[in-house]
């Protein structure tokens, strides 16, 4: 079984580096850790969704990994999940997707864009998951 572990940034990943003795590595290489259950891969994917997206697809280009765990900060803010925590991501929205004017920040629904289209539904700034929550966190 190969684990995919991705973070933005090595500051997330240096528990996990140093309990498993994984050195660290720029941005977008990759780290295989064998054990005896299979194989444990690190990318730092870097920060941003724009930085997420280009290193995830050079990296799922070669390699179908069983299971992809991304972890890290997330985004979050002051007041919010303390480190360590466990959260199920719900929802998912995206604050830099907008323009800010004289009457406040207008999210791309207000602008009349759509962020994309799929299943024949339109996604703006906000995006729900589509399966019911675990509840186990």
């Amino acid at each position: 079984m190969q684990l995919l572990l991705t973070c933005a940034t090595p500051f997330e990943s240096s528990l996990l580096r140093a309990h498993y003795g994984m050195p660290l590595l720029p941005n977008g290489q990759v780290f295989e850790h064998r054990t005896a259950f299979g194989s444990i891969v690190l990318l730092h994917a870097g920060i941003g969704m724009v930085n997420t997206a280009w290193h995830l697809g050079r990296f799922f280009q070669n390699n179908v990994p069983e299971m992809a765990l991304q972890f890290g900060i997330a985004g979050a803010f002051e007041g919010g999940p303390k480190v360590l925590d466990i959260v199920e991501v719900i929802s998912e929205t995206y604050g830099e997707l907008g323009a800010e004017s004289p009457e406040g920040f207008w999210d791309l629904e207000k602008m009349g864009f759509s962020h994309f289209e799929a299943q024949q539904e339109t996604y703006y700034n906000t995006m729900k998951q589509r399966r019911p929550a675990s509840g186990l966190y």
